[in-house]
C-alpha cells in the first residue's frame, strides 16, 4: 500500500490535475477537500459516473480511479484520508483558483442580482453586510487565498476586489434610487407634498461639513494613529480657565510680557465670592497643565479646543478660533529635539503631501526651551504653520515633575490657518458667517487621513482626503 501510494503521489506531481495513460487505463482525479465535497452534493457519498465513494475523515480525499482503456468502464479506486497522506498529498493550486475564481464570480453575479430586486433601504444594508461586510461572502474570499500559492495569490486578489468594486458600484446607485424612492413614498403618505414645494426644494438636500471641523477632525486622528490620546470635554478641557492654568503655570506670571501677546477676555466673579480670577483661556496649553498634575510619564496627549483672544476682526483676525496643541513626555533622553521635528516633519507631511518641504527656525515661547518656528513651502511660497519646542523646567517644575527626572515637547498650531492655507481662504471671517454657497463647497462626510490605506477607514462610504477639495 506504502509503495502504491509512492506511486501516485510521483504520478500526479508531474501530471498536476489529470492524467490519462493508455497503456495503463490510468486516470487521476483530482484532490478535494471534504467539506467541499460535502457542500456540493448535500450528502456524505460522492457519486461520479458509474462508482460511488463513502466519505470518511475530515481531510483530503484522493480519488484514483484505475479505467480500462479499451472497456470504458470503472475497474477500481482507491480512497486515502488525510490521517494516512496528509504530508505526502497537497491540493493543486491551479484547481483551488479556478475554483476560487467561479465561487467569486458566482457571489459577485448572486449579489447583484439581489441587489437589483431590493425595494427598500434596509435590504440594500442587509446585503451590503452579506457580501461586503467584515465576514461578508466577497470580502471573506480573500481569506481564501491562504490555499495558494505565493505565485497565484495575485490573481484571485485581482477577481475578487474587481468583484467588490462593480457591487459597490450597483450598491451605490440603487441604494440612491431607493432612498429616493422611500422619500417621495413618505411625502405622499404623510401628505407633506406642499410644503416640500413652498420651501423651494424638490427633494431633501445633504449638509456639508464645516471647514474647520473637517480639518479638526483630521488633525486629531493623524495624532492618534501614531499613540496619542486626545483630550476633550468641559471637566478635562474647560473654555473657562484661572490665571495660574493659562499663564503662571506656563512660565507667564502677573508682570510677564508675553502676557500682553496674549490679551483675552476676562469673567467678572464678584457675584461667586471667590478671589479667583477667571478668563476665556488664550490657548489650549492649560490642558497641558492639568494633565500633567494628573499623570506621571510616559504619555502622549493632544488637546484641540476653541482659544480666545482679544483682537480685532478683519481677514485673517478673530477673537475666536481653534488650536490644537500636543504634548509629550517621559523619562529624560528618551525624548530629543530630533524626536520632536520628526513627529512635525510627519503630521504635516500627512496634512499637505508626502513631498512637502519643511523649515525650522529658532524662536521664542516662554514655555518651551529652546523653541522653533515650522515653515512649509506649499503653492509656491513658505508659510509659518506651527511653533513647538522641549517643555521647559520651569513649566515642569510648576506641576511638581523633576527636570532632572523628565522631559518632553510641545507643539501648537491654529486650526483656522491651516484650513484657510488648505483651501486657499483669505477671509478668516467666511468661518463665522455660515452662508450655504460657502459651506457646500465642502464635502458631509469626514476627510480621509492621506496616503492611509487602513482598511475601516476605506470602508467609510463617501470619505475623501482633503487634497481633493484644495482650491
Amino acid at each position: 500500500m506504502d509503495a502504491l501510494v509512492v506511486v501516485f503521489y510521483i504520478v500526479s506531481l508531474i501530471a498536476y490535475d489529470l492524467l490519462l495513460v493508455t497503456d495503463l487505463g490510468i486516470v487521476l482525479v483530482n484532490s478535494y477537500p471534504l467539506d467541499a465535497l460535502r457542500r456540493r452534493h448535500h450528502t456524505n457519498t460522492y457519486t461520479n459516473h458509474k462508482f460511488s465513494l463513502p466519505i470518511q475523515g475530515d481531510g483530503i480525499i484522493s480519488h484514483l480511479v484505475l479505467k480500462s482503456a479499451r472497456r470504458n468502464a470503472a475497474a477500481s479506486c482507491l480512497l486515502m484520508s488525510t490521517d494516512s497522506v496528509q504530508q505526502t498529498v497537497s491540493t493543486d493550486s491551479g484547481t483551488s483558483l479556478n475554483t476560487l475564481i467561479q465561487q467569486t464570480t458566482a457571489f459577485e453575479q448572486e449579489a447583484i442580482n439581489a441587489l437589483k430586486n431590493s425595494t427598500t433601504s434596509k435590504e440594500v444594508e442587509s446585503l451590503r453586510v452579506l457580501y461586503l461586510g467584515k465576514n461578508g461572502k466577497l470580502t471573506g474570499m480573500m481569506k481564501e487565498m491562504r490555499q495558494l500559492s505565493k505565485e497565484v495569490k495575485p490573481l484571485l486578489g485581482e477577481v475578487v476586489n474587481k468583484a467588490v468594486q462593480n457591487v459597490e458600484t450597483i450598491l451605490k446607485e440603487i441604494k440612491t434610487n431607493v432612498e429616493e424612492m422611500e422619500y417621495t413614498a413618505q411625502v405622499d403618505r404623510d401628505d407633506l407634498g406642499n410644503l416640500v414645494q413652498l420651501s423651494g426644494f424638490s427633494r431633501v438636500k445633504f449638509g456639508s461639513r464645516h471647514p474647520i471641523s473637517l480639518v479638526l477632525d483630521l488633525t486629531t486622528s493623524i495624532f492618534e494613529e501614531i499613540g496619542y490620546e486626545v483630550i476633550e470635554g468641559p471637566v478635562d478641557s474647560p473654555e473657562i480657565e484661572n490665571e495660574f492654568y493659562n499663564f503662571e503655570a506656563l512660565g507667564m506670571p502677573f508682570n510677564h510680557p508675553a502676557r500682553d501677546m496674549q490679551d483675552t477676555l476676562y469673567i467678572n466673579t464678584s457675584f461667586t465670592g471667590k478671589n479667583d480670577t477667571l478668563l476665556l483661556r488664550t490657548h489650549t496649553s492649560s490642558v497641558q497643565i492639568r494633565e500633567m498634575e494628573k499623570r506621571t510619564p510616559p504619555f502622549k496627549i493632544c488637546a484641540p479646543g476653541r482659544v480666545y483672544r482679544k483682537d480685532d476682526i478683519d481677514a485673517t483676525h478673530y477673537p475666536v478660533f481653534h488650536q490644537v496643541e500636543i504634548l509629550a513626555m517621559d523619562e529624560i533622553g528618551k525624548l530629543t529635539v530630533p524626536h520632536l521635528l520628526g513627529t512635525v516633519k510627519y503630521f504635516l507631511r500627512k496634512m499637505f503631501g508626502p513631498d512637502i518641504e519643511v523649515k525650522y527656525r529658532a524662536s521664542y515661547f516662554p514655555f518651551t526651551e529652546p523653541s522653533l518656528e515650522v515653515d512649509v513651502f506649499f503653492k509656491g511660497r513658505w508659510l509659518e504653520v506651527l511653533g513647538c519646542g522641549m517643555v521647559d523646567p520651569v513649566v515642569l517644575e510648576s506641576v511638581g515633575y523633576d527636570p532632572k527626572k523628565y522631559a518632553g515637547f510641545a507643539a501648537g498650531f491654529g486650526i483656522e490657518r491651516f484650513a484657510m492655507i488648505m483651501h486657499n481662504i483669505t477671509d478668516i471671517r467666511l468661518f463665522w458667517e455660515n452662508h450655504p454657497n460657502f459651506l457646500s463647497q465642502f464635502p458631509h462626510s469626514p476627510y480621509e487621513i492621506p496616503g492611509n490605506n487602513d482598511e475601516k477607514r476605506k470602508r467609510f462610504e463617501g470619505k475623501r482626503s482633503p487634497r481633493d477639495y484644495f482650491m
